[in-house]
């Protein structure tokens, strides 16, 4: 796809191309902070200071995507951290159209993306910071391994688009507005319809379901069987001892 190509999405983004940047959501962080709107959309050749939500290091190479959209929700924050389903479901969406048939492609809790069950991409939320409520502004981030992928350990954890099977003509650029007009058109639909068609959307392709995991917060570990998400996006599990816990997009991420 050409940059031509790129300024055909829909009016409502203004895409930044960067040929480098240290890390693309912490630069979409500070231009949303200096006042750039609703629909800037920042999209990097290469980072060289990734990171997930959590700072952990991401390795990020080129010619895979690593994007960031500015978003203003207007909605109350537990309303708001639904939008990280909104993107996930998205780019899932954009991944299943460029994978080669029978490639299973599905999601992980609370943003990861998996592509034969080993993670390919990550997709992440950072709300405007000061406790406000709503926030003004949210940076939505989406990183995927499109042509390469860090080394793989023993078992196997990571994938990429084009290790997956006959999709070596996939690029960045291509994946990129495929997940920006599925984006547009699932925010479309959350505002006007609530989060239900979201949220089963994302259960559908959700990795994990019913089975045991550790869940780190802030100060704590919780141990259950996976539920599903809640009607308000809290991801819902069981104790070994039958207690139901709720932990939402804020309470994972120290919001």
């Amino acid at each position: 796809m050409t940059v031509s190509n790129i300024n055909q999405l829909p009016p409502v983004y203004q895409v930044q191309h960067l040929s480098e940047v240290d890390n693309v959501v912490a630069q979409a962080v500070r231009q949303a902070r200096t006042g750039a709107k609703e629909g800037t959309l920042l999209w990097a050749d290469t980072e060289t200071s990734a990171k997930t939500q959590r700072g952990n290091p991401w390795q990020s190479y080129p010619g895979n995507l690593s994007c960031a959209l500015i978003v203003e929700p207007d909605y109350d924050n537990h309303i708001a951290q639904q939008l990280i389903y909104v993107a996930a479901v998205a780019a899932g969406t954009a991944m299943a159209e460029v994978l080669s048939p029978m490639t299973g492609m599905s999601l992980g809790w609370p943003g990861k993306l998996y592509v034969n069950n080993l993670l390919t991409g990550i997709v992440s939320l950072t709300p405007a910071q000061g406790g406000q409520d709503p926030w003004p502004w949210i940076v939505i981030g989406l990183r995927i391994n499109v042509t390469q992928h860090p080394p793989n350990p023993e078992p196997e954890l990571y994938n990429s688009i084009h290790a997956s099977g006959e999709t070596e003509d996939v690029n960045a650029e291509e994946l990129m507005a495929f997940y920006a007009r599925h984006f547009l058109r699932l925010i479309n639909r959350w505002s006007e319809e609530g989060f239900e068609p979201v949220r089963k959307a994302w259960l559908q392709r959700a990795e994990g379901l019913n089975t045991t995991q550790r869940i780190s917060l802030n100060r704590t570990t919780i141990e259950g069987v996976i539920q599903g998400l809640s009607e308000s996006g809290e991801l819902v599990l069981t104790e070994a001892d039958g207690t139901n816990q709720s932990i939402s997009i804020q309470d994972y991420y120290a919001l």
